[in-house]
C-alpha cells in the first residue's frame, strides 16, 4: 500500500467465509487471541459484501476492547493511543462493510499515511494493473508472506515469554511502536521497490 499511488478496494465481491473481513488477531499473554465481529444470520449466502449486517445483540465492542486493554494496556504507546481508537472502534455501523472502512480510514489517519482510497466499480474475477491479495491474506493462512514483503520483529508486549508474532493487527504495531508504526510499515515494503 505504501508503495502505491492509491488503495483499492474490491467493493463488490461476495461476503467471503473465513476471511479477515470481520476476523483481527492480538498478541495476548498466552498467544493469539482472534477477535471476530458477530454478523446477523445470512451472511454465507452470496451477498455483497456490501449489504453484510454487523449484529449488536452481544455487546461484542465492549468484549473486544476489554481484550485490547488487557493485551496492551502495558505497551509502550498505550496512553498515547488508547482514547482515540476506543472512540473509533466503538462506532456503529449497519453493514460491515461501512465499519471496516471507517476504521480503515481512522487508522490510515492515525499512523499518518495519506492515500486516497478508490472503491472497484464492478467485481473482477483477475483485476488488471493492481496486486490482487483478496485470496491471499487469510486467517487459515496465519502465517502467511507476501512477495516482497518481509516481516521486521518489533518489541511485542510479552516477548519475554513468547516469539514475535507476526502478521497481528495494526493495533499492535501501534501500541507497541507509536509514531515509528509508519517507519516499520516503510521498511516493511522497501523489498517490493527494488
Amino acid at each position: 500500500m505504501l508503495n502505491q499511488d492509491k488503495l483499492f478496494l474490491e467493493a463488490h465481491e461476495s461476503y467471503v467465509k473465513g476471511s479477515y473481513r470481520n476476523k483481527a488477531k492480538i498478541v495476548t499473554a498466552n498467544g493469539v487471541q482472534k477477535l471476530s465481529i458477530p454478523l446477523q444470520k445470512g451472511k454465507h449466502q452470496q451477498k455483497s459484501i456490501q449489504e453484510v449486517k454487523i449484529s449488536y445483540t452481544e455487546n461484542w465492542q465492549r468484549q473486544h476492547w476489554r481484550s485490547l486493554k488487557t493485551a496492551y494496556e502495558n505497551a509502550p504507546y498505550w496512553e498515547d493511543y488508547e482514547n482515540e481508537l476506543k472512540t473509533l472502534l466503538d462506532q456503529k455501523t449497519e453493514t460491515l462493510w461501512d465499519y471496516n472502512l471507517l476504521i480503515l480510514k481512522g487508522l490510515l489517519e492515525i499512523i499518518q499515511i495519506d492515500i486516497p482510497i478508490v472503491l472497484s466499480n464492478a467485481y473482477e474475477k483477475e483485476p488488471k494493473g493492481v496486486r490482487d491479495l483478496r485470496q491471499v491474506i487469510k486467517p487459515k493462512n496465519a502465517d502467511f508472506a507476501l512477495e516482497g514483503i518481509r516481516n521486521i520483529p518489533y518489541s511485542q508486549v510479552f516477548e519475554d515469554r513468547l516469539p514475535f508474532i507476526p502478521n497481528a493487527t495494526i493495533l499492535d504495531l501501534i501500541f507497541c511502536k507509536g509514531p515509528e508504526t509508519s517507519l516499520i510499515l516503510e521498511q516493511m515494503a522497501l523489498d517490493l521497490k527494488a
